[in-house]
This record gives C-alpha cells, structure tokens and sequence, in this order.
C-alpha cells in the first residue's frame, strides 16, 4: 500500500489511447497505465471502463477482470461500486480532507474528481498510490495525468474496501499537502502512519472483531519486534506501527499527525517539534520508550503513559520472551540478540534463589539503547524502573531477594536513533544480557531508577516444599516450565 517513486530523465513519447479526464458517461474505454511488480498478471498497461461517476470520483474496473466475471456477480459489484461513491462522498471525502486537507485540486488533469481504478493485484497488495501520475507526460512518460489511486478488484465486494479507500486518499492528500507544497517528501512511516489512522478516524475500526484494527493487532502480536522506520511493506511493518500510531494519537492528539504533514521538517524531527511545542520535554524517543511499556504492562496503574484507552485496545499484553533461571544454586543466563532501529525486545526472567544481577552490554558503543523494566512482585503488583547505560552503553540492575520477594522481572531494551531514516535499511545493533542468580547480595539496585509502582513489595522468604532430584543444568525446558509452575503455585498457597 505504499506509495511509489518512478522518475525519469529522458522524456520518451508513448502511443496510448486517449484519457479524457472530464468523463461524463458510463462505459468510457481508458487504458492506464499500472506498476508492473503489483499486478497479477505483471502487466504494465490495462484497459478500464467507467462504471460509477460520484461527485468526487471516477470508478474505473479492469476490462479483462470484469469480462471474467460471472454475470452473477456483476450486480453484486455494481451495487458495491455505487455504494463506495456514496461512501466516499458523504463520508471519506469530507472526513479526511478536513482533517488532513485536500488533494491537488483541481490538479494535473484540472479536474476536481479523482479516480479511483480497480483491478487485480497479486494476493499480498490491497492498494497502491504512486507519485508518476502528477506530472506531465513529457516528464514521466508513464504518467496517467491524474489524481488517481490503485485498488485490488479481487476485494471490490469485500467490506474492507471502504478502509482500503480511506488509506490510499490519504497518499493521495499527503503528496499534495507534503510533497507539493513543502517540496519534501516524508518518511515512509510518517505517511503509513496517517493512512492507518484515516481507517479508525473514520470510524471503520468501531466493530472491532471485524475491523482492520484488529488484522493489525494480530500482526503485532506475532511480530511485535518488527522496526516500524525500516519499510518494507510487509504486514509486520504495518503491525508495529498501526499501534504505536494509536498510542501516539491517545496520548498527544490528533493533531500530531496533522502538524507533520504541514511542516517543511519531516519524520522524526517533525514529530519532535510538535511535541516540544505543546508538551514541554517530551520526544519521540521517550514517547516509544513510554510504548514499549505500555503494550507489555498495558496498565493505567503504572500510570496514564503506560495503557491504552481505547476499550479494545487495552485488551493487548505482547507476550515476551522467556527464560527460566534455576531454582537451585547459583546460575546465569546468557543471551545475545540484534535490534534494529526502533525496534524492542521483551525479555523475561522468572524463577532464581535469592538476589538477581543483571548486566547490559551493546556490542558497538556507538548505539543508542534504552532499557525499561517490569517488576511483578508475588502479589502480581508491578513497579516500573530504568536501568542507566554509561557511554559505553553498559550498565547493570540488582536487587537482593527477588525470587522470595517477586515473580518475574521483564527487561526491555530498545535501540533508537536520533533521526530515523526510512525507506532504507536501518542499522541493527547487537546487545548483551546476562541474568545471574546471587545467593547473597547485601548492596540496593545499581544504575538504574524505580519510576512507579502500584504497590510496594511485602513479603517474606519462603523455602520449597520439594527437591530438585535432575541437576538444572540436564533438565529440559518442559521440566523447568514444571518447577516454575510448582513455585508458583505455592507462593499462592494452591500447595
């Protein structure tokens, strides 16, 4: 659903039929031209009739598509295509273009309406805009001179169409509002990130279980260590982002996305600027900090920065990575793992004897890393801190009698950078941790800040009603799931 770049420096002349743009009648024949990577069949150039005229827009459906089509089915996507224009007009048109402002009007074609072009697209792409047709032939050649955006005909009939509309106009509003009238094109995720809100904006995403929204959520949840700055246009990419996009929104405003658009700064540094104009200290990094919270704890008590509001999002809890320390004797878990830019990991840590240590290293100093943690103490009360990192990026937490005192302890650490540059490929960093048990530790915490807490903790030190009859070290993962169990259980009097 991203939108396209085809630049040419040498004007070619191309033999096409003719587009009349100021279409007034049913059936007019048009060949377009399309991108070639998306199309099912790998065409370049299609040919279109005209089946639907609304007041804001012209409906065009691939011939060769339509010809295919049952006849029993034709009815069925007439009468979705008439009421997609009443649609966009009443709803989609007015809604986004007061929000975001409207597309180039009357633009290339000096016409007031847009078109809107169905026709099949390979199975993973929905939709597409694409920047060529705002210009000239004599500039690009494979121009179709109008303000136009590109759906898959495969789902005309299906009601996410709607949503599908409302995400490709806003490509089309922001080339007009970003890229002509500032000169600058902005970060891919920038503009993603308003085309999905447009969705919930809209109010398409209010009937949840058969919402967009929750096609996203579920993206997230499979992958939600995906980078939302590194574009790729894959479902993860939109996952990541679809949520932070929402938390941003709930937290800030609307307007945050309204205010990048019409800035001449773009991704990060207008983000940044809006933040520092109406909330006094707050960043976009420290904001996605907050987040990285906020979808593993997704509880108000920690505070309002760390849950959603929405009533349906507030159901989402990642589920993180875990690890089990021994139960019994001193032991350590050591991992390496690579982030990419604006991209967290979830790491739990559960079980242990006694004190727990642990260590944070990056691999290159030269990354940008941040670390949060969860603490879950027996009571299932979480406190939220954060570990300090020197300039090596290094740093270390310990906290005397966690396994007596706590359940688990999840840290997260987050890779950023000062100025996100999307569309390429981000940097990837590799981190160190190491979770060490300590059968003593007489020193407080070390390098880090407890930020909040629902509850202090309140207990004290318990022995096991059973023995270790496997050395740790030989049990399996399924026999470690098992003992975690057992503490468990017994630290809430169920053994």
């Amino acid at each position: 659903m991203d939108s396209k770049k085809i630049f040419f420096s040498v004007a070619i002349l191309f033999a096409i039929l003719p587009v009349c743009a100021n279409a007034d009648y049913q059936d007019q024949r048009v060949n377009f031209f399309v991108e070639k990577d998306y199309s099912k069949n790998s065409s370049s150039q299609i040919s279109a009739s005209l089946k639907k005229i609304s007041s804001n827009a012209y409906f065009y459906v691939d011939d060769y598509w339509w010809n295919n089509l049952p006849s029993s089915e034709r009815e069925e996507a007439i009468s979705a295509l008439h009421g997609l224009g009443s649609e966009f007009d009443s709803k989609i048109y007015p809604i986004l273009t007061n929000q975001f402002g409207s597309e180039w009007k009357p633009g290339i074609d000096n016409d007031n309406k847009i078109t809107i072009l169905f026709y099949s697209l390979k199975d993973s792409y929905k939709g597409y805009f694409r920047t060529n047709d705002e210009y000239e032939k004599i500039q690009v050649p494979n121009s179709n001179q109008r303000e136009m955006i590109y759906l898959n005909a495969d789902y005309l009939t299906d009601p996410f169409m709607k949503s599908l509309i409302a995400h490709e106009f806003t490509h089309l509003i922001q080339y007009n509002q970003k890229d002509r009238i500032y000169g600058v094109s902005d970060d891919v995720w920038l503009n993603e990130a308003r085309a999905e809100f447009a969705i919930t904006l809209l109010g398409y995403n209010n009937n949840y279980n058969q919402s967009y929204l929750k096609s996203r959520v579920n993206d997230f949840l499979d992958y939600p260590f995906d980078s939302f700055t590194e574009w790729r246009g894959q479902a993860y990419d939109y996952g990541a982002l679809t949520l932070f996009t929402h938390y941003l929104v709930e937290q800030y405003g609307i307007e945050i996305l309204s205010y990048t658009l019409h800035s001449s700064e773009t991704g990060a540094k207008s983000v940044d600027d809006y933040l520092k104009e109406h909330f006094s200290g707050m960043t976009l990094s420290q904001a996605f900090s907050d987040w990285s919270v906020a979808v593993l704890a997704n509880d108000c008590s920690l505070g309002e920065k760390y849950c959603y509001k929405n009533q349906d999002l507030k159901k989402i809890k990642l589920v993180p990575f875990n690890n089990f320390m021994p139960f019994s004797g001193q032991g350590s878990i050591n991992l390496g793992q690579t982030l990419t830019e604006w991209s967290c990991h979830w790491q739990k840590f559960s079980g242990g004897r006694d004190g727990l240590k642990i260590s944070f290293k990056a691999a290159d100093s030269a990354a940008y890393f941040k670390l949060r943690y969860i603490i879950e103490d027996n009571l299932g009360r979480l406190s939220l801190g954060t570990i300090s990192l020197d300039k090596n990026q290094q740093g270390e937490l310990i906290i005397p009698n966690f396994s007596s005192q706590n359940r688990s302890i999840t840290i997260i650490p987050c890779l950023e950078t000062k100025i996100p540059l999307s569309g390429v490929k981000e940097d990837s960093y590799t981190y160190y941790l190491n979770a060490s048990t300590l059968d003593q530790v007489n020193s407080g915490t070390s390098n880090n800040s407890n930020e909040g807490s629902g509850n202090s903790n309140n207990s004290t030190q318990i022995n096991l009603p059973f023995t270790i009859d496997k050395p740790i070290g030989e049990m399996s993962r399924q026999e470690l799931l098992i003992l975690l169990i057992r503490i468990i259980l017994h630290l809430r009097g169920l053994s």
